[in-house]
């Protein structure tokens, strides 16, 4: 089944606007019953992982070749077959992530996302656990959060995300973040939507009045990278991810 990353459409903002923002089975060991006849009703569960059958954050309860991830009714976890792809790796599934991995898809293309219990299990700076899979009807899957991308949102090329893909500024709820994107074909000024998005370093700014334009994404208070004529804007209130502040060139 095709499982969803639940993060915001990306959508950047004028320097008057506000910043982007969005909308398991408890696998517990069951105690031993005594009863009244001295018999074991129930016995605690064999391999001791803190979810059952397996568990997604140590990997306890798989083979040493396989992967536990959740399971293909969305509804627990189960061991798959395992490969290497992490981080900017893309994938059609989840085989084809590595451990403590899953393929979590933006619209039709997937890319390997790690679970987390804490910012600290994400790499930084940028990365959060902040991420959660839906599946195919947007209904969350119960399992623990993923991390979202350490990749540069400034960068043209080579920005730790899949190839023909971008990083862009998005959020969850309140949360900012960056994350990466399929890219589209926007650059500077062109008009731009979440099925016509920009070429990567760009973000779709949507201003006060007018349609939203592909702008470039820069770290102010520097206009580095911004096009001829422009300057490098805050957003208002500031956006940071990971100790950085971005805005766009205006």
């Amino acid at each position: 089944m095709t499982r969803i990353v639940l993060i915001a459409l990306v959508l950047g903002c004028s320097s008057t606007s506000s910043p982007p923002s969005s909308g398991g089975p408890d696998g517990s060991v069951e105690p031993i019953d005594s009863g009244t006849t001295g018999t074991l009703d129930a016995m605690p569960d064999g391999n001791g992982c803190a979810t059952q059958p397996c568990d997604v954050l140590t990997q306890c309860g798989c083979a040493s070749l396989e992967s536990c991830d959740i399971n293909d009714a969305d509804t627990g976890t189960a061991c798959r077959g395992t490969s290497g792809g992490k981080e900017g790796s893309s994938c059609a599934i989840s085989a084809a992530c590595a451990s403590r991995y899953t393929c979590g898809f933006v619209g039709d293309a997937g890319n390997c996302l790690r679970y987390c219990a804490n910012d600290a299990e994400c790499i930084g700076p940028r990365g959060q656990c902040a991420i959660q899979l839906a599946d195919s009807s947007g209904h969350p899957v119960p399992v623990p959060s993923l991390c979202s991308s350490n990749c540069d949102p400034t960068a043209i090329s080579g920005p730790l995300c899949p190839a023909g893909w971008g990083c862009d500024l998005s959020a969850v709820g309140s949360r900012k973040i960056v994350e990466c994107r399929i890219a589209g074909t926007g650059t500077q000024g062109q008009v731009c939507s979440a099925t016509a998005p920009c070429v990567p370093g760009f973000t779709c700014a949507t201003f006060a009045s007018g349609p939203s334009k592909c702008a470039r994404t820069c770290a102010p208070p520097a206009s580095t990278g911004c096009p001829a004529a422009t300057t490098c804007v805050a957003f208002a209130p500031p956006y940071v991810v990971g100790g950085t502040q971005y805005g766009v060139c205006l």
